[in-house]
This record gives structure tokens, C-alpha cells and sequence, in this order.
């Protein structure tokens, strides 16, 4: 039996819990929906305001495992987009991370791939130890830059006055172009010196990336260009 105060909470979880649950008739055949093809993308978004960070990862979590449990003739990527919403403090979130953390080191032998975008430095700083690609775009935060050095070989590779070195690597990231970045891989193989491919090891790549395709909440329509304006 539960009390008066008891039950509010607990219908509001099992309505939450309904709400993920599709209506089917007792004979129908359910279909797989986070089961992996060839080509196939399965996008998980718990973009919802009933839905806390901790629910969340649990949710992922189970998503996570579910994918990774399946024998498929094929690799695997997962990516994680905005991961700074939902990887941070919490016991939810902190067995989430641990759970990656194991998919990342053993990504040969389960032929994945993991992909990470964030905008602060609440992640679990060990994915950067385990990183084998970095691609740092512009930002203001000393706080991302002494994460980067403590943790990527080739934000802290370097000799002479740290204070005034840190300053001119945060001025050259702070200068930075919408669509350029840093590229860190010490795997990574861009030269050739006397025929052989040479890695990139501990140094740093400025890259371009491509034009974005898509526009923020739509496309801006400026007043000066409603005269060529084509429906998108």
C-alpha cells in the first residue's frame, strides 16, 4: 500500500514510463527498433522536459547496450551529440560513462566506433586519453585549455614559458574561423618524407571542414536578400 504522498510520485513515473510504451495489440509482432543494418540510422532523442539528465542516461544506457549486444555483418558507430547535457555528476550518468569508456577501449573487438560532440570540458576527461581523433573548434574557456593540456599529448608537447606559450595556444583557438579547428592524432598520417607516410604524433593540424548544411531553427531571411529568396 502506498500513502497519499507516495502515490503522486509514483503514478507520475509509471505515466512518464507509459508514455514510452507504443500501443499494440496483444497479437501484433513487435519490431526491433534499435536492431542494426547496413546503412541504417537509429537516432535516440529524449529531448523532453519531463525527462531529467539521470532518466536520460539510463535510457541511453540500456540503448547503448542493446546495440552493442548485436551480431551484425558490419561496423558500428555510435555518436553522442551534446554529450555536456547529460555526461556530467550523477550516478546515472557516471555508470553511462563507464559504460562508454568500455566501448571505446574495446571498439576493435566489437567493431564500433564511438563519436563524441560537447561544448564544455564536464565529460569525463578520460575519453581524452582514449581519443585516437580530436577536432578542437573555438573557444573563450581557459578552462577547455588547461583540460586540453592535462590530457592531449599535443596541447602540452611543447618547451619554453608555459604561462606565456598556454596564452598564445588559447589566442590561436580563440582565432579561429567558423568551420576551421585543431586536429590532434598522433595516428593521423598527412606527410610524406622520402616516399613514407609520417604521423602526425604530438603535433597540432589546423583543418577546414565543409560548409554546414543546415541552418539554426531555419533559414535567416535578411531584409536585403528578400529579393532572391527561393522556398527551401
Amino acid at each position: 500500500m502506498f500513502t497519499d504522498k507516495q502515490s503522486g510520485p509514483l503514478k507520475l513515473r509509471l505515466a512518464i514510463l507509459d508514455s514510452f510504451m507504443k500501443k499494440v495489440s496483444k497479437d501484433a509482432q513487435g519490431s526491433n527498433l534499435l536492431e542494426g543494418q547496413p546503412g541504417a540510422l537509429t537516432i535516440v532523442d529524449l529531448t523532453d522536459p519531463t525527462i531529467d539528465t539521470n532518466t536520460a542516461c539510463v535510457l541511453f544506457d540500456i540503448a547503448l547496450a542493446v546495440f552493442l549486444e548485436q551480431t551484425i555483418t558490419c561496423g558500428k558507430i555510435v555518436g553522442l551529440d551534446e554529450a555536456h547535457n547529460y555526461l556530467h555528476n550523477g550516478a546515472a550518468s557516471e555508470n553511462f560513462t563507464n559504460n562508454l569508456l568500455k566501448a571505446v577501449r574495446e571498439q576493435r573487438h566489437r567493431a564500433t566506433r564511438v563519436v563524441i560532440a560537447t561544448q564544455e570540458p564536464t565529460v569525463s576527461p578520460k575519453f581524452l586519453n582514449l581519443c585516437s581523433m580530436i577536432f578542437v573548434h573555438g573557444f573563450n574557456s581557459p578552462e577547455w585549455l588547461a583540460t586540453l593540456q592535462s590530457h592531449v599529448a599535443g596541447a602540452a608537447s611543447v618547451s619554453g614559458d608555459l604561462q606565456k606559450i598556454g596564452r598564445r595556444f588559447l589566442d590561436d583557438i580563440v582565432g579561429l574561423n567558423t568551420g576551421q579547428s585543431f586536429l590532434f592524432s598522433r595516428l593521423a598520417l598527412l606527410d610524406v618524407k622520402n616516399g613514407n607516410p609520417v604521423k602526425l604524433g604530438a603535433e597540432v593540424r589546423k583543418f577546414k571542414t565543409r560548409q554546414r548544411l543546415t541552418h539554426d531553427g531555419g533559414r535567416s531571411q535578411n531584409a536585403t536578400e528578400q529579393a532572391g529568396l527561393s522556398s527551401l
